[in-house]
């Protein structure tokens, strides 16, 4: 184990120490540590410390370590950490650009001149699309006009066939980057430099890279 790891586990069986003594008005021994104990300690951590999951959950890690390993010294009979279980954690959903840092956003990459980086942002910030759903997009899947313009996601989330209209900054860029791009080969619509489609983890990179800017 390493030095912090050690520091981190030898803090957090301190801590479940001191609440233990103050609570029970009794010293920490393990066969005195009870299922009711450990519930209403993760109750504090939450209630009271008011602590992240995260938090919580290494805190209880940690206990039930030190639970396993008394038990296997035989300084107690039974593991009650074993029936406690840890607090679940949602994942926070996605952090919403502002309208002027997506302005900022959209303003690098028009600096930068490069076609292609335009349509995928431009794309991306006027239609709502998933970035797997982006990659996976054909030269078939596009329809452009003089006043309008669609794409066609044939397998979104949940393999759902939609069709999601373009407005004019949209198509403006897709028709500046379609001028240039070469039409044989590789129909994916947004082509990497040696010819074949973009995957996901690209497309991040240039979205990261004017984000950096």
């Amino acid at each position: 184990k390493s030095p912090l790891t050690v520091k981190n586990y030898l803090s957090d069986l301190r801590h479940f120490a001191t609440w233990f003594e103050s609570t029970n008005s009794e010293a920490l021994a393990p066969q005195g540590i009870t299922l009711l104990d450990v519930r209403a300690y993760k109750s504090h951590l939450m209630t009271v410390r008011k602590f992240k999951p995260a938090t919580v959950n290494r805190r209880l890690a940690s206990l039930s370590r030190y639970c396993r390993w008394a038990k296997k010294q035989g300084l107690m009979q039974s593991d009650p950490t074993n029936e406690v279980k840890g607090v679940s954690q949602v994942k926070a959903a996605p952090k919403a650009l502002t309208r002027l840092e997506l302005r900022r956003l959209l303003r690098e990459v028009h600096k930068s001149g490069v076609e292609r980086d335009i349509a995928i942002v431009e794309v991306l910030a006027n239609t709502g699309l998933r970035v797997g759903e982006l990659t996976k997009l054909t030269l078939d899947d596009l329809e452009l006009s003089a006043r309008k313009g669609k794409l066609t996601v044939r397998a979104g989330k949940g393999n759902k066939y939609r069709e999601v209209p373009l407005n004019a900054d949209a198509r403006r860029a897709l028709r500046a980057y379609l001028g240039p791009r070469p039409q044989d080969g590789d129909r994916a619509l947004f082509l990497g430099q040696r010819g074949n489609g973009l995957t996901p983890s690209a497309i991040w990179r240039v979205v990261k890279k004017y984000g950096q800017r």
